[in-house]
This record gives C-alpha cells, sequence and structure tokens, in this order.
C-alpha cells in the first residue's frame, strides 16, 4: 500500500508535464494585421505651382467700350500652414491685347491668402484675397495702380502630384494717372505641380 502512493504520484506529476507542450501547442496566436498601406488620394500638398493661361475683360469707363484681353498667362505659388486649410500666395500675371496694331500689357504682382472651403478627396474648392499692383503698359504710355483681386476656383486631380485648376477672380484697380477705377473679370485655367 505504501509503495502504490509514490508511484502514483509520479504517474500524475508525468501526465501534468507532458499534457503543458501539447496545451501551449493548441493555443492559437492571434494573426498579425499588416499596416494599412497610406493613400495618396486625397493628399493635400503644403506647396504648389501653378502654371497656365489666363483671360481677362475689362469693363468700359463711363460709355466707353470694354476691352478684352484675351491673351495671356499666370503663374502662383501658394505655401499652405501645416495641415491647415489656410496658405499664402503669391501671383504673376500677364495679359494682352491688339489695339489697332498696338499691343496693350496689363501686368498683376498680387499676394494674399487662399482659403480651402471645400475638401473632397483629391478635390478642393478654394477662395483667395490678393492684393498688389496693376500695371498697363501701351505705346507711348505706362501707369501703375493699386490692385484688389478676391475669387475662388477648384483644383481637380490628374495624377497623384498633379492637378488641373479652374478659377474665376474679380479685379479691382485704381490707375491714379487717370484717377480711374476699372472693374475687371479674369478667367483662368492652370496646371498645379505639388509639393511635400
Amino acid at each position: 500500500m505504501t509503495r502504490a502512493v509514490p508511484s502514483l504520484l509520479l504517474a500524475i506529476s508525468l501526465a501534468a508535464v507532458s499534457a503543458q507542450p501539447a496545451a501551449a501547442q493548441t493555443t492559437t496566436q492571434p494573426a498579425r494585421q499588416p499596416a494599412p498601406t497610406p493613400t495618396t488620394t486625397g493628399t493635400q500638398h503644403r506647396s504648389d505651382l501653378a502654371v497656365g493661361y489666363s483671360f481677362l475683360w475689362e469693363a468700359g469707363l463711363e460709355d466707353a467700350p470694354s476691352n478684352t484681353y484675351p491673351w495671356g498667362w499666370t503663374v502662383a505659388y501658394t505655401q499652405r500652414f501645416g495641415q491647415s486649410r489656410i496658405g499664402a500666395v503669391g501671383e504673376v500675371t500677364a495679359n494682352y491685347r491688339d489695339a489697332d496694331g498696338d499691343t496693350w500689357t496689363l501686368w498683376g504682382f498680387l499676394g494674399g491668402v487662399r482659403f480651402d472651403i471645400v475638401r473632397s478627396g483629391p478635390c478642393t474648392v478654394f477662395g483667395q484675397a490678393l492684393l498688389g499692383a496693376e500695371h498697363f503698359r501701351a505705346s507711348g504710355f505706362s501707369e501703375t495702380g493699386f490692385a484688389f483681386q478676391p475669387g475662388g476656383g477648384v483644383d481637380l486631380p490628374l495624377g497623384q502630384k498633379v492637378k488641373l485648376r479652374t478659377q474665376a477672380d474679380y479685379r479691382l484697380s485704381h490707375q491714379s494717372e487717370e484717377d480711374a477705377n476699372f472693374n475687371e473679370f479674369r478667367f483662368a485655367v492652370s496646371v498645379v505641380f505639388g509639393f511635400r
């Protein structure tokens, strides 16, 4: 009777030791989830450079006819503040028209603030307000005055770092030489290159 007890205890101990590895093998480990792949579809670049075509229409003074400047270009640089919707904008633009063999040129040197009103994936609707100077030049005459240009537009994706921008702006220009205010409407289509 006394010899059976140690034998029974030894058998129980061996069974317990052999059961532990088996239990460890049957325990399922949680599957490792792969890290989500970052997407760039809705990326808003911190800065961008836009280069494109510009069309400008100028209302006539009093009874004078309006003027159309059908050829032009625009270059604009935008720097956003972190991930916010606000950015600083600098723009240089020029528009040209043929007036009886003489070329009239309107230059715009503007800077201000842009605000992203709507962000939907890679598409952006924005508004902006720019201040600066407008310079008019024709044969034998030139003048420079203050310019205020509010406007807005839409950025549509063409690729990961390239967008198409369409925009419309109203420009109020005061020319001191003539002491007159000019009302102008500018339309532009640009290719936008984004930078991180």
